[in-house]
């Protein structure tokens, strides 16, 4: 059973144990931990904009329409404000509380099969200023700065041999 691709961040685990669940499995929790040095996946506006559209789309797939409109009226009425209170007593605006709104109208419209993204993903990098998320997407390399190795078959200069002006093809390690 994989992984919903659809989600393309956060609430994808959460759908794989109840997907799980649902076909007769048992679903356990693991002692194991990781931690996120520097923070986690993405900053406060795309993690804003993800949890808020994943969890309708997670009560929309999973849920009853009751469950689906008391979420969204929780969303609405008490996440959203407290998201809007924070932001405007920090002095930073409300560009955090676009991307939850716009977080609610991807919810509420057509969800995407379980193996394709919505397109444009990263989608609150729109709506806001990602700094810290442009590190967190990777970004295709051009052909010319791939490093060697089993992930590019085509081959290449290494960029530690290519900074070095060396020139020699060798394996990175």
């Amino acid at each position: 059973m994989p992984m919903a691709v659809r989600y393309f961040l956060y609430y994808e685990d959460v759908d794989l144990c109840q997907r799980a669940r649902a076909a007769g499995w048992r679903v356990l929790v693991s002692p194991a931990q990781a931690w996120h040095t520097g923070g986690g996946t993405v900053p406060g506006n795309g993690y804003t904009y993800y949890t808020v559209r994943n969890r309708l789309w997670f009560a929309r797939i999973h849920g009853r329409p009751r469950q689906v409109a008391l979420v969204t009226a929780w969303l609405l009425l008490a996440v959203l404000p407290r998201v809007a209170v924070s932001e405007l007593v920090r002095r930073r605006g409300i560009v955090r509380v676009h991307c939850g709104l716009r977080g609610v109208v991807d919810g509420l419209a057509r969800i995407p099969d379980i193996d394709q993204t919505l397109p444009g993903e990263p989608r609150a990098s729109r709506w806001s200023t990602w700094t810290r998320e442009a590190r967190s997407v990777p970004r295709p390399r051009p052909a010319q700065d791939r490093p060697i190795g089993p992930s590019d078959p085509a081959g290449g200069v290494d960029r530690r041999e290519k900074a070095a002006g060396t020139g020699e093809l060798t394996r990175p390690g």
